[in-house]
């Protein structure tokens, strides 16, 4: 699931291909455009309320989120190089479970790394749904989140459009961001479960 989501995001091209000239680079720059330029005019409204303390709070704290995501998913596509090589690596038999007892030893760690994954991805969700239905409940044409545009946002239908770009900026940015931090935790699970299995060897 986890490889999947990634793929879905964008962040993992097919096979053992890295980013070239084709359609799933473009689809990828398109998640990056989307998340992005939700972020800039989050960063454009931060500059400009920056001596109103409270709108500062109020907007500050998801938008630095976002820009850490953004980060750790630009450093995540330049070494995809070297996690696909890692992968491969994992999948040779020197790595391979041996015996049923080497199995059971490895369960554990694979039962919580997926209870962990399911765990993360719930409540990911359930905030990012959150935060996309709070703004219905206003009776002001809120977005969910506040960020300085260079046109009128209550005017419809712009208010839909931007309003369902937040949304959709959000939930790729928190979807790459959760699936890269599960990722390097399956990674860390596996070094675990490879030293127990040189132990056992």
């Amino acid at each position: 699931m986890n490889i999947f989501t990634l793929k879905a995001l964008g962040l993992w091209p097919k096979n053992d291909e890295l980013y070239k000239f084709n359609l799933y680079s473009l689809y990828t720059a398109v998640s990056i455009i989307i998340i992005n330029g939700a972020i800039f005019f989050q960063v454009m409204y931060i500059v400009h309320v920056h001596l109103n303390l409270e709108d500062l709070i109020d907007s500050i704290f998801i938008t630095i989120a976002q820009i850490l995501a953004s980060i750790k998913m630009c450093l995540f596509m330049r070494n995809v190089r070297i996690l696909k090589q890692l992968m491969v690596t994992l999948k040779s038999d020197y790595f391979k479970v041996r015996t049923i007892r080497q199995r059971e030893l490895i369960q554990p760690a694979l039962s919580i790394w997926k209870t962990t994954y399911v765990t993360f991805w719930i409540l990911v969700n359930t905030t990012i749904v959150l935060w996309a239905i709070l703004p219905l409940f206003n009776k002001e044409k809120d977005l969910p989140f506040k960020a300085l545009f260079p046109y009128d946002t209550t005017a419809s239908p712009i208010y839909e459009i931007t309003y369902l770009h937040q949304v959709i900026g959000i939930f790729l940015c928190a979807m790459a961001s959760l699936n890269i931090d599960i990722f390097m935790a399956a990674l860390m699970m596996i070094v675990g479960a490879q030293c127990d299995l040189l132990c056992d060897d």
